[in-house]
């Protein structure tokens, strides 16, 4: 059903929606600062402009100007001021208006998503929106079904393109789910051992990888090997620099492509001892797919993930692919002419075993619909799949524990109970959440084409849904 909106709220999406129409305001994204200023406070070290996962803790933000309320009645009277403030471009302003009014009109698909402790997610997500300038989409469900979808920013700031709830938008590290999911099928299938070693799959490509490394422990990043970037490194952005001016990142396109950048690095610890976040793991992982089944990693997860999942719209588009529906990714630059520019020379082309599928916010939560549900796993190993496995670190962090399972985070209450599953993908103009809460039966996606938007806006969903539980009495 669809969801009144207060007018304050009425009024402060048309005053972002007017000031993206006429460009009277530079919107300066989740910062004014490019992403590689911007990590934020990440406990296993900073995160990195790369394809990385970084624990979503809150960033410091910027503040945007509040608008004053105004009633439903002027907020919708006001399309046609928007058309006669900017002079010209008469047809691209009716039709932008058109949008303006769907866009007030339809808010929210809401239903009872509001806490009883009277959080409301709707102002939730507004408040965050407006003050961090947040450009993607959220979409939070309920028993498989939406209940909550909203939508803000610009899908293409050249061609003043909206973002919609149909936008497709590349999701980073997120993709690590899939590629978890398509070596369980594997497993499954008795193709593959959970206690195999890696190398036995990969000796064409790694043949010196330590035969103690086993396919369990590339799922839970326990395998403690070097990375193709090092994301727990305290000098992370200079050796991102390093990294980008000896090794173009255009030329990373293939799970392959990145076996020199780790193939010959030192381990960090024997396999087994701990926790690391570790993305090469995942990258062999790609070629073990590929070396079991005979196709390509990309076939593998389209048809036995995607479209089992019925991810319709997602995929592995190119940076340099043309295609429909698909969000400019964009970082936020500081002293610069223009506010933003695209992250084509800021990222790999194309997605690989670790990240980078194209999804929509609808295609992500029907993945986890689907995989709690039996549609992608047989009910065993579903139940190994939604396990957690390891220690991500040994303190709390905003007041839960933290896990690593096959391909998925989990953050645990006092009581060992799992509050939350899912997994974060940040690169330099992507930012992603997909988060399931078993208690609720709640599935969140929050996807943005600004980099290290997510965050703040996963946090204040979550907040709005179960609480903050720093701030909790016991």
């Amino acid at each position: 059903m669809r969801h009144s909106l207060d007018p304050s709220s009425l009024h402060r999406r048309l005053g972002v929606l007017t000031d993206r129409l006429t460009g009277a305001r530079r919107l300066h994204g989740c910062s004014g600062k490019p992403a590689s200023a911007r990590a934020g406070v990440f406990t296993e070290g900073q995160a990195h402009p790369g394809r990385l996962r970084a624990l979503d803790l809150a960033v410091g933000r910027r503040k945007r100007p509040q608008h004053p309320g105004c009633s439903p009645a002027s907020a919708f009277g006001a399309v046609g001021a928007v058309e006669k403030a900017v002079a010209g471009e008469r047809t691209t302003m009716t039709m932008m208006g058109c949008w303006l009014v769907n866009h007030l009109c339809e808010g929210s698909a809401v239903t009872n998503v509001t806490r009883t402790d009277g959080i409301d997610l709707e102002e939730a997500v507004s408040r965050v929106a407006e003050r961090t300038g947040f450009s993607g989409t959220v979409r939070v469900t309920r028993h498989g079904q939406p209940v909550f979808t909203r939508v803000f920013g610009m899908a293409s700031r050249r061609w003043s393109i909206p973002n919609t709830h149909d936008t497709r938008f590349r999701v980073a590290s997120v993709s690590k789910m899939f590629t978890a999911v398509a070596v369980l099928q594997l497993v499954e299938r008795q193709q593959v051992r959970l206690g195999d070693a890696l190398v036995d799959f990969v000796k064409d490509h790694v043949p010196e990888l330590d035969p103690r490394v086993t396919v369990h422990h590339a799922l839970t990043m326990t395998a403690g090997i070097g990375d193709w970037f090092e994301e727990g490194s305290d000098d992370w952005e200079a050796e991102w620099a390093a990294l980008t001016s000896s090794q173009p990142l255009y030329l990373l396109r293939d799970n392959k492509d990145y076996l020199p950048l780790f193939a010959d690095k030192q381990p960090h610890f024997a396999p087994g001892e701990r926790y690391l976040y570790n993305g090469a793991g995942y990258i062999m992982l790609g070629l073990l797919i590929e070396s079991v089944t005979g196709r390509s990693f990309e076939e593998v997860i389209v048809d036995d993930v995607f479209a089992r999942a019925g991810m319709s719209a997602s995929g592995f588009p190119a940076l340099d692919d043309l295609g429909p529906d698909i969000a400019e990714g964009y970082l936020a630059t500081a002293d610069s002419a223009t506010p933003y520019r695209t992250n084509h020379y800021a990222t790999t082309p194309r997605a690989a075993a670790d990240g980078g599928a194209t999804c929509t916010a609808a295609d992500l939560t029907a993945f986890a619909h689907a995989l709690r549900h039996g549609r992608l796993l047989n009910e065993e190993t579903t139940r190994l799949a939604l396990t957690p496995q390891v220690d991500e670190r040994e303190e709390k962090v905003r007041g839960y524990r933290w896990m690593y399972g096959f391909g998925l985070t989990h953050i645990l209450d006092d009581e060992g109970t799992v509050v939350r599953w899912g997994h974060t993908g940040e690169e330099d103009g992507v930012s992603a959440r997909l988060y399931h809460y078993p208690q609720q039966d709640l599935d969140v996606a929050v996807l943005s084409n600004i980099s290290w938007c997510a965050g703040d806006m996963g946090w204040a969903v979550h907040d709005a849904l179960v609480g903050n539980q720093e701030t909790r009495v016991p």
